[in-house]
């Protein structure tokens, strides 16, 4: 009787690519971690958030929640209640994550924290570019109120 191989597989996007694939990007902690069961496949993890930065957002409701495959070898993105994450949710209804979409940003995790500043940078940026030349000159005008103190 054949068996079925499952296996995760993914290469992390850098963060330019990332920034410009992602409908939203979120820094969140999870609060909470509920498993929900399944009569067949599809048991799912349940990870309710708290958003602690929106570094791009697209249009809809504000994200709550998230949810990932129970299963390690479905690129589950193990939830861990007082983590920290980096967020790139998908899927049909848009709060789908795992370990490809999915970084830590707290507790060490250097490529994580790195990814992190760098999406930071980009997102600042991409601000700084809606706001016109007004948006240019604002982080100058701010420095130089701060170095006359």
């Amino acid at each position: 009787m054949p068996l079925v191989a499952q296996a995760c597989s993914c290469v992390k996007r850098d963060a330019a690519s990332l920034f410009k694939e992602a409908d939203r990007l979120v820094v969140a902690r999870v609060t909470r971690v509920q498993y929900q069961r399944a009569w067949i496949g599809e048991a799912r993890v349940w990870g309710d958030l708290q958003v602690l930065e929106t570094l791009k957002a697209s249009a809809g409701p504000p994200l709550t929640k998230v949810w990932t495959e129970s299963e390690i070898s479905m690129c589950t993105l193990p939830l861990v209640v007082g983590q920290v994450y980096l967020l790139d949710p998908w899927g049909e209804d848009g709060i789908k994550v795992d370990h490809c979409s999915g970084w830590v940003v707290g507790a060490g995790d250097a490529q994580g924290y790195q990814l992190l500043r760098q999406l930071r940078m980009i997102s600042d940026e991409r601000r700084r570019q809606a706001l016109g030349p007004a948006g240019a000159q604002a982080p100058a005008a701010a420095a130089a109120s701060s170095t006359r103190r």
